[in-house]
């Protein structure tokens, strides 16, 4: 039956016409069946709302699998007028599929159709897209006034020099192909291979006016064909494809391709930026010890790098500047590269490898090697990443995981070997050649590389002081074996606190290879009472677990950047429906804090302030659009901001309690509350910093507010509007949950 005559039929004869297209894998029609009931029946369609999402999805995954975007478009522009009652529902399904098909840009546009309707999960939705579409180093890049003016009068000097014709590899905004323009040069190519950024891009150049005036071309300049992209080779190249080592971003593949196929070298042709110098410093710094190596009996965990090639980078990324404790140099700065990017026989002959011996010049711990760069965009103009200039650029750190004593007047050896794709240093006064990146063995000790939050994380006696006394209380004081279910699928030694004890059973959910690894290297015996869940088996738990109950219930609820760890309160839901009233949680609750906060740091790392930063350039209100609200990983301590209240309670999370209704279960998976705050202190108000006060017991604390010693750091909820208050003010504020998701909003003054 074609389903556009259905218009006579009742709503049950729909039903059954819907079904059997589902059935037959005709799901278009069956949609279209479905959504002429939604249009014209009441709240009670909502009881076959699955059964239409299911056959939603599959048609959707068809159209997106076929290729047909366009179609898809139009049909969701249909569903959304059609069927008020679940566009929410539809919204989350369609983008949910998007995202799975890599059409991430396309899942945000879709999701920002019901950006208005307050929904939580909507908003959780396109921040978790946003943080992929845009990584956050453009704002703080965009941000960069004295870098942005630094090219643009490169780009000038070049203009004068006689160069007519650039490609800006690399070109995200297109702020570069822009302030090319504005220098003069009449031909400008801009290359890009992100499918987001060059949709930002032509808005940006739209809006500026030059749309028709620059060529886009989203692709790697490695693909660039001459004579098919493009018609004639430039005369310039602009770049800023270089990470905080340099190397690490594919700057000299890139350039050497750029030399031998797409300048014109039998004419006048050059690079900006003209060559770098990188630079090392020996430092000694607690908290990149801390990050470094734990060793716990038999076991060693070290924390791995960042990735440099696909597999394998051996330096980190960080705000020297802002680390927390700060960090002492040994050495003065050591020469570790000179590079011409204009010539193209020191691009071919790259690869080196040298032995250094630096002199320390202080007593102290060597930590690392701190990595930097002077970036000299032509002969008279440059740009440094050294800590203490004002710059969006961090510095590379090579970590030294033995962090073996100096003194002052002696030499440490460094091994260096720079290759195209990035520069490797190895200590020689390493003790063990641990192969970071790699799981490996050593005689008896079993080395895992692991993320190294969580070795941060493990150095935080505090933290597993606690752990350890509520674990080993709880097992002293029990007569029988206990069954202890463990929320935390991270690499922890926090289950074999209690693995000499008398437990039957160690149930994880979806527990990490690694951290089976390690249990069962350091108890071989845990093999036979371990029990892991797949969260598919939380939904019929009663089945797989059987008549036991969980005696003890130990969750790491925080995650190392301070938030609530995804997925943990679904699973917190799912085990309680196989504990008893006697089962005993650790953590058993959750204390949400927050604090008022003016932070110009913070408005810089979430969006570019305004078009000043970026010399004129219409820029903020597009790149603004993929800003977000929620950012982990603040460093507390060292963040620069001013105190405009005392901290507030803005939610409380009840682990223990009992979920024995729908009432119940929604308190626990959601919460909203209008809470009242005296302002101290004038100023803009730019979000709430917030953190976690957890409690083990009636005694036992944990935080993870800023502090110097713990391993956590802490959250901002940066408001969409940043309004003034002064201290004479009361404000209202709104902070809801949903699950792990928390939202605030600004009600008001009081």
């Amino acid at each position: 039956m074609d389903p556009t005559n259905i218009c006579h039929l009742n709503g049950s004869e729909i039903l059954e016409i819907a079904r059997s297209f589902a059935s037959s894998m005709e799901y278009g029609k069956s949609c279209s069946c479905y959504m002429f009931l939604f249009c014209r029946v009441d709240s009670s369609c909502l009881s076959y709302k699955q059964e239409f999402l299911f056959t939603f999805k599959k048609w959707v995954k068809k159209l997106i699998l076929m290729g047909k975007l366009l179609e898809f478009t139009q049909f969701m522009e249909t569903v959304f007028e059609t069927c008020q009652l679940i566009k929410i529902d539809i919204a989350i399904y369609a983008a949910q599929v998007l995202y799975k098909n890599s059409h991430i840009y396309h899942a945000v546009n879709i999701l920002n159709i019901c950006k208005n309707e307050n929904d939580l999960r909507v908003t959780d939705f396109i921040e978790r897209l946003n943080n992929i579409l845009v990584e956050k180093w453009h704002f703080r890049m965009l941000n960069d006034k004295k870098r942005n003016s630094a090219y643009a009068l490169a780009l000038q000097h070049a203009f004068e020099r006689g160069h007519r014709s650039v490609l800006d590899i690399g070109s995200g905004t297109g702020l570069l192909s822009i302030l090319s323009r504005r220098a003069g040069f009449e031909k400008v190519i801009s290359c890009e291979k992100s499918d987001v950024l060059c949709h930002i891009q032509n808005d940006v150049l739209e809006a500026n006016k030059e749309k028709n005036n620059i060529n886009l071309l989203q692709k790697m300049s490695t693909s660039i064909k001459f004579g098919k992209d493009i018609k004639d080779r430039a005369s310039l190249i602009v770049t800023e494809i270089f990470d905080c080592a340099l190397l690490g971003e594919g700057a000299i593949t890139t350039l050497k391709h750029a030399w031998t196929e797409l300048l014109d070298c039998e004419k006048l042709c050059k690079v900006i930026p003209h060559s770098a110098t990188v630079y090392g410093i020996c430092i000694e710094c607690e908290e990149i010890r801390k990050h470094a190596k734990y060793s716990y009996k038999n076991i060693l965990l070290c924390g791995n790098q960042d990735t440099c090639d696909e597999a394998h980078q051996p330096y980190t990324s960080e705000n020297m500047k802002t680390v927390k404790g700060g960090y002492k140099e040994l050495s003065d700065e050591f020469l570790i590269l000179n590079i011409n990017f204009n010539s193209i026989k020191e691009l071919n002959n790259l690869e080196s490898s040298l032995l250094l011996n630096v002199d320390v010049l202080e007593n102290g711990i060597f930590d690392a090697v701190m990595v930097y760069f002077t970036l000299n965009l032509d002969e008279r103009i440059s740009i440094s990443t050294k800590p203490d200039q004002e710059s969006c650029w961090e510095q590379a750190v090579y970590t030294n995981h033995n962090s073996p004593p100096v003194k002052l007047g002696t030499a440490v050896s460094l091994n260096i070997n720079i290759l195209e794709e990035c520069i490797f240093i190895q200590f020689k006064n390493e003790e063990m050649n641990i192969d970071i990146g790699k799981h490996t063995q050593i005689n008896e000790v079993m080395v895992l590389d692991i993320d190294r939050r969580l070795v941060a994380r493990h150095n935080d006696c505090e933290y597993f002081e606690i752990y350890e006394q509520c674990i080993s209380r709880k097992l002293c004081h029990s007569n029988q074996a206990l069954n202890i279910c463990f929320i935390c699928a991270d690499v922890s030694v926090i289950p074999l606190l209690a693995s000499h004890g008398g437990v039957n059973f160690f149930t994880f959910i979806e527990p990490s290879n690694a951290l089976l690894k390690l249990l069962l290297h350091v108890d071989s015996s845990l093999n036979k009472r371990i029990q892991i869940l797949t969260r598919p088996m939380l939904y019929r738990l009663h089945e797989v677990i059987g008549l036991k109950k969980f005696d003890l219930v130990v969750s790491e609820p925080i995650d190392c950047n301070g938030l609530i760890k995804d997925n943990f309160i679904e699973d917190m839901v799912n085990i309680k429906l196989v504990c008893s009233n006697e089962t005993e949680f650790i953590p058993s609750k959750l204390d949400c804090i927050g604090l008022c906060i003016s932070s110009h740091e913070l408005v810089k790392k979430n969006q570019v302030a305004d078009d000043e930063a970026t010399l004129g350039l219409n820029i903020a209100e597009h790149i603004n659009k993929f800003k977000v609200s929620t950012h982990p990983d603040i460093e507390g301590v060292t963040l620069e901001y001013q105190l405009l209240s005392t901290s507030f309670l803005c939610f409380q999370l009840d682990l223990s309690a009992e979920i024995n209704n729908k009432k119940e279960l929604d308190l626990f998976m959601s919460s909203e509350n209008h809470i009242e705050i005296k302002i101290l202190n004038d100023g803009s108000l730019t979000g709430v910093l917030f953190w976690f006060n957890m409690s083990f017991g009636d005694q036992l604390k944990l935080s993870s507010a800023p502090s110097i010693k713990t391993h956590f750091h802490q959250t901002c909820f940066i408001l969409p509007s940043n309004p003034f208050v002064s201290s004479k003010d009361t404000i209202s504020l709104l902070v809801s949950r949903y699950k792990n998701f928390i939202d605030v909003r600004y009600v008001s003054k009081v």
